[in-house]
């Protein structure tokens, strides 16, 4: 493992949803995202590093797929290992993202947090939250229906699709705010716009399974890909970074903003 790994008291972040739900291209769609620079304006001096020869290699691999706008290839079963520095002398933080389908796979015995990925058209219902669940149980012992304490980011991934159904006054189309942190007012009005939406498509089940079984839950929607308007080629991401940025202040390497104050909580 990378000295930076060993030595950084790494946060581990299982990364699990159904194939073909856009949790792997969400993930190297953030990674691209923060390594480009692309939140400076946001963030400056935020930075990331890969770690590690493997993490290079399927770094350098999901960016060219994710320029030619989808992840085709399985992901293996190393992590991501990557180096994050939240503002230019900062002290890192370390992640390892663990992508799978197959939760019991992502480490979650080690997690945490959790990035469930789902997308419009195949929420999973109540049995997935419920296998999901147990697997992290199972994982970090707990007893059966125990409530859990590992933070859970329901991500509804490829926002694009539905873009045409969604009011422009949404606090999901609206512009995000420029804090320097994790603003906690946008993210609940998303959280509770995005609940609501799944409600509309009848996915109470989902609802139900994460609030009973999950202490701490948010709900984000993203899309990795976009448009491409003015015939750009490259995608262009869209809130892809929320999740990251409720992590990273759960796990007290950023500032929360409530209304006009910053806190470290």
């Amino acid at each position: 493992m990378p000295r930076e790994y060993i030595e950084g008291h790494p946060r581990v972040v299982a990364v699990v949803g159904a194939a073909g739900s856009g949790k792997s291209t969400w993930l190297a769609s953030v990674v691209r995202r923060v390594a480009k620079g692309h939140l400076d304006d946001r963030f400056p001096g935020m930075s990331l590093d890969v770690l590690g020869e493997k993490s290079r290699l399927r770094h350098e691999r999901d960016r060219v797929l994710v320029a030619e706008t989808v992840l085709h290839r399985a992901t293996g079963p190393e992590p991501l290992l990557v180096s994050l520095r939240v503002r230019s002398r900062a002290r890192a933080v370390v992640i390892a993202f663990y992508d799978s389908a197959d939760a019991a796979a992502a480490n979650p015995a080690h997690a945490d947090g959790l990035v469930l990925a789902v997308e419009p058209g195949a929420v999973p219902g109540d049995a997935g939250i419920t296998r999901l669940a147990d697997a992290v149980r199972a994982a970090r012992g707990l007893r059966p229906h125990c409530p859990i304490d590992l933070p859970l980011a329901v991500v509804l991934t490829k926002l694009d699709t539905v873009w045409d159904m969604v009011d422009p006054g949404s606090p999901l189309l609206r512009p995000v705010p420029r804090t320097g942190g994790h603003a906690v007012s946008d993210s609940v009005d998303v959280h509770h716009e995005t609940t609501a939406w799944l409600g509309h498509w009848n996915r109470t089940d989902l609802i139900r399974g994460v609030r009973t079984a999950f202490r701490h839950h948010r709900y984000f929607a993203a899309t990795a890909l976009g448009d491409r308007a003015d015939g750009r080629r490259e995608p262009v991401a869209y809130r892809v970074e929320d999740p990251l940025l409720w992590l990273l202040a759960g796990f007290g390497a950023m500032r929360s903003f409530r209304g006009g104050e910053g806190t470290t909580s």
